[in-house]
């Protein structure tokens, strides 16, 4: 019993780093941008569970070793300064990630420029050195170090907690069932004989630079038979607001989420209603796809999946957002957050995924190997 109430400490920040990490932070991200995420509540919560708890495994493991080690060689100071530097990084990582946050970049999909940030630096290096001291004292002040620390654990995972349980039993959206209607590549390299209606949204590319590229190449001609305005805006800076406004002209107000408004606007849209009365095979190509509802069957391309998920990929791109938010401005640039995509880790049950993705060398393939059919 004794060499369990000496790795007590290390246990409970193992529980509340693995709970905060991944249970509290995924579930309230979630919760908060729900239209956001292909998958629904369920499959988030249940591969989080596992992440929680393989996490909160390899923490133990991790500290067992190092007590271990402690114990073998007689040097009790190896194991107490590895439970205050466990202890430190928890506490940076928890004020970084709840209260640091209101000058994260803009995740706009550009590179951020991570160099103008350099009074975020030097708050997060005050922090951590700051914490790192109260420590060092208590530790050499207080006999009953570990125990301290043990209970600002628990007070801070009760918070967090109380704080969690407020956001699941006030938030009823979050576990409403989800579509699973997903554009493939099907038909992207076909084209009619007869009459065609293409529209390309270049996301991420001023028009005006557009233009510029486009006669510098010999590829203009290409663009001959498009009706193109270069000094033209679009409605919204983002794909996944833009592309129901295209379809319908209705304005996204924010008087309700953007799935319902994505929803409405295709299912009422005059232009898709046109296209279909004038038999035209219609076909949608888009990543961040929220039409679930109503008229979404009728599109060739799109096609109902038993959707799951690759927990792998999912932790990967998972990691990368926990990490940004989480860790000291300094290191928040190895989070790599410039290329989160949780698409990446869609798969369905069928032999050969063709789910359509910006990034998708299928495509590419598709479209630069294959001649077009008609």
């Amino acid at each position: 019993m004794k060499k369990f109430k000496n790795m007590t400490s290390a246990f409970v920040l193992a529980f509340t780093i693995s709970f905060m990490l991944f249970i509290y932070e995924p579930i309230t991200t979630f919760a908060s941008n729900t239209s956001d995420f292909w998958f629904g509540f369920n499959l988030m919560i249940k591969a989080n569970i596992i992440f929680s708890i393989l996490v909160f495994l390899f923490i133990s493991l991790f500290s067992a070793c190092v007590r271990f080690i402690s114990k073998k060689t007689k040097i009790s100071q190896i194991f107490d300064i590895f439970i205050l530097i466990m202890n430190v990084c928890f506490v940076t990582l928890y004020i970084q990630g709840n209260y640091l946050v209101g000058k994260l970049p803009t995740l706009d999909g550009k590179p951020i420029e991570w160099s103008k940030y350099t009074g975020s630096n030097i708050i997060s290096c005050v922090l951590f050195i700051t914490i790192l001291v109260i420590n060092i004292f208590i530790y050499k002040y207080r006999k009953d170090y570990k125990k301290i620390i043990s209970w600002v654990a628990c007070a801070i995972c009760a918070m967090l907690s109380v704080s969690l349980l407020s956001v699941v039993t006030t938030n009823p959206k979050m576990y409403r069932e989800k579509g699973t209607y997903t554009s493939m590549n099907k038909n992207i390299n076909k084209i009619s004989s007869n009459k065609n209606f293409v529209i390309l949204l270049i996301d991420m590319v001023d028009s005006k630079t557009f233009d510029e590229v486009m006669k510098e190449t010999d590829k203009y001609d290409l663009m001959k038979d498009f009706t193109y305005f270069p000094d033209t805006l679009g409605a919204y800076p983002f794909t996944r607001e833009s592309v129901p406004f295209i379809f319908s002209g209705k304005w996204y107000e924010a008087k309700t989420d953007i799935a319902e408004y994505s929803n409405k606007a295709f299912n009422k849209s005059k232009f898709l209603k046109k296209l279909e009365e004038e038999k035209y095979d219609i076909n949608i190509y888009e990543q961040e796809f929220l039409w679930s509802k109503g008229n979404i069957s009728k599109m060739s391309n799109v096609e109902a999946l038993n959707s799951d998920m690759s927990l792998k990929k999912y932790f990967k791109q998972e990691s990368k957002y926990i990490l940004f938010k989480y860790l000291p401005y300094p290191l928040k640039r190895f989070s790599k957050i410039e290329t989160l995509d949780y698409n990446a880790a869609r798969k369905t049950n069928k032999k050969t995924n063709n789910i359509y993705i910006q990034n998708n060398k299928k495509v590419y393939d598709l479209l630069d190997k294959k001649e077009v059919q008609k």
